[in-house]
Order: C-alpha cells, then sequence, then structure tokens
C-alpha cells in the first residue's frame, strides 16, 4: 500500500525538524554504525562479473566485526584488509583456473577425454613447464604477494593504532597523577620556604615602661651615721 501525499509531506517535515543525536555518547554511536554499515567505506571493494558482491561485501563484514574499528582510520585499514584478502582468494581461484584450463588443453589436444584423472597432479607440473604457463603463472603469484603484503601490513597498523587508544586511558591517568603529584610536591616547598624565611618579631615594650626609662630618678641620699 503506498502512504498517501498527505504521509509523505509529514515525512519530510519531521525529516527536516531532525538534528541527529546531540550528545557525544549519541554522535559516537552513530559514526560507528556509520562505519559498520558502510555509510563511511572508501569504495574498494568492486566484484568481477562472475564474482558476487554479496560474498566480497560478507567478507569485509566479518573483518569490521573481528577487528571493531572505532573510527575512520582504524576503518580504512580494515577495508584495505579486506581488499587483500579477497584479492588473494582470487589469486587461489585464478592458479586454479589455469592449471584446469592447461590440463583439459592436453586432454583436447591429444584426443582424450576432458576431466579429472589420477595423474593430474603430473600435468599440473607439466603444464608449468611450459614457457607461457610459466609467465602467467610469475603474474598471479605477484598479484597474491602484493595483496597478502597490502593485508599484513594493514594489519600491523590497525593492531598499534587499538593497542595505543586502548592504553591512552592508562597512560592519561598516569599523566594525572605525576601532575598532581608535582603539584603537592611544589605547594610543599613553598610552605616550607615560607616557614624558613619568616621574620622574627621583637618583644613590644610597654608605653609606661618606656617612658619610665625617660624620667630623670632622685639622687640616693647618704645614710645617717
Amino acid at each position: 500500500m503506498q502512504p498517501s501525499a498527505k504521509k509523505l509531506a509529514a515525512n519530510r517535515a519531521n525529516a527536516q525538524k531532525s538534528t541527529g543525536p546531540r550528545t557525544a555518547e549519541g554522535k559516537a554511536r552513530s559514526s560507528r554504525n556509520a562505519l559498520r554499515h558502510g555509510n563511511a567505506a572508501i569504495g574498494i571493494l568492486n566484484n568481477l562479473r562472475h564474482e558476487d558482491i554479496a560474498d566480497l561485501h560478507g567478507t569485509r563484514a566479518a573483518l569490521i566485526e573481528q577487528f571493531a574499528p572505532d573510527n575512520i582510520q582504524e576503518m580504512q585499514l580494515v577495508e584495505l584488509m579486506a581488499s587483500g584478502y579477497i584479492r588473494m582468494q582470487r589469486a587461489e581461484e585464478f592458479s586454479t583456473a589455469l592449471l584446469n584450463s592447461m590440463m583439459e588443453h592436453i586432454q583436447s589436444r591429444n584426443n582424450l577425454p576432458v576431466g579429472p584423472t589420477p595423474l593430474d597432479a603430473l600435468g599440473c607440473c607439466a603444464a608449468l613447464g611450459k614457457k607461457e604457463v610459466a609467465s602467467v603463472w610469475q603474474l598471479i603469484e605477484r598479484y597474491r604477494a602484493t595483496a597478502s603484503t597490502e593485508y599484513h601490513r594493514s594489519l600491523e597498523q590497525l593492531n598499534r593504532l587499538q593497542t595505543a587508544r586502548r592504553d591512552e586511558p592508562v597512560k592519561e591517568a598516569k599523566r594525572q597523577e605525576y601532575q598532581d603529584k608535582q603539584e603537592r610536591r611544589t605547594k610543599a616547598q613553598i610552605v616550607r620556604v615560607s616557614t624558613t624565611n619568616k621574620p622574627k618579631i621583637e618583644p613590644t615594650t610597654t608605653i609606661e615602661s618606656s617612658r619610665s626609662a625617660f624620667v630623670p630618678q632622685p639622687p640616693e641620699l647618704p645614710k645617717a651615721a
């Protein structure tokens, strides 16, 4: 059942009023959801014509679930890992297709039934001995090596980033503890210095005692004999 024009207009009006998540926690959750569902993907997963794009994104989703990227930088590394992993799988498929094709060609050329035989392993070795097959095989191996290097390099960088992110709260707590300790030490030094350099206050004399010091005293009379 199609929604009415009035309902569609109301939905558009409500969408314009929406400002999205407002709290820091809500924004972080929305960002992670965008990463996980591909809204922020860098678009490096492209399928060949015989491949199902759903299988490629299934591989990507499995890597996202396993490594749980928390920001766009980590997500890009997971994307590169997915690309490298898929290309390694393709290299396996390419090499298998090459050998199967060569053995079928040999069977057809020699008027033999086309299909698997107990001597297929030997047939693979014979096929690899041909110059044109060996050159293609080397290209496939180079393709595989490049994909493997990209996968493992991205994995190493991702592990380094995530380890640093997990350790950051601990490092911040240690920095704060050190700063607090330094502040307490500085305050203690200020108190000690102010106490040591405090001037001594001499006792004050009273007005009466100071006045009596300046009043002349009568001479002492001689004693009677």
